[in-house]
This record gives C-alpha cells, structure tokens and sequence, in this order.
C-alpha cells in the first residue's frame, strides 16, 4: 500500500504530477502538489527531488539556485516548522520557467 497525502493523493502520483508539470512549465499545479507533499510531511523529499528535477530536466545551472533555496528552507524551518514553504513555491517557480534540456 502507497503511503497518501493528507488529501487522500497517492505519494507517487503525487510526485510524478509535479515533475510532469514543471517539465511542462505549469508553475500553478506544480505548486499545488509540492504544497500538498511539503503539508503531508514530505517537505525534505520535496526538496530532494526538486533538486533532481533540476539537474535532470533543465538548462544550465538552476541546480545551484534550488540548493541555496534548500539551504535557506532549512535554516528557516529550523526555527519554525513550515515557514519556509515560501522557498519550495520559488524553486518550483524557478524551475517551471528555466529552459528545458534532457541532455
């Protein structure tokens, strides 16, 4: 049994939804399910993949951009859970928009 989201999604579906719609450039479902796994505790995998997502599916070196935002998410989170969530929006923000290469 796959573990769910606290809206009842399906933790690989999830996953697969929002790296699906950044490769597509759809920052706004992107987003939607990166909340939704960062509000169902799997905020740290978020980041981890966001991260792959990055050397994988995009140009250049946006995978520099994502770690600082990581760093940042930790140091804030630190102090108060959830309040770097603003980090996770940017990254995929960022990385929805970045060109595209899957070389």
């Amino acid at each position: 049994m796959q573990p769910r989201t606290i809206r009842g999604y399906g933790f690989f579906e999830t996953t697969s939804a929002m790296q699906k719609a950044i490769r597509r450039g759809d920052s706004k479902i992107a987003g939607y399910f990166a909340i939704e796994l960062c509000e169902s505790g799997y905020a740290q995998y978020v980041f981890r993949r966001l991260l792959t997502i990055s050397a994988e599916d995009c140009y250049g070196i946006i995978t520099k951009e994502i770690w600082a935002l990581y760093e940042a998410w930790k140091e804030i989170n630190a102090h108060k859970k959830g309040a770097g969530r603003v980090f996770i929006g940017k990254a995929v923000i960022l990385l929805s928009q970045a060109q595209k290469s899957r070389d």
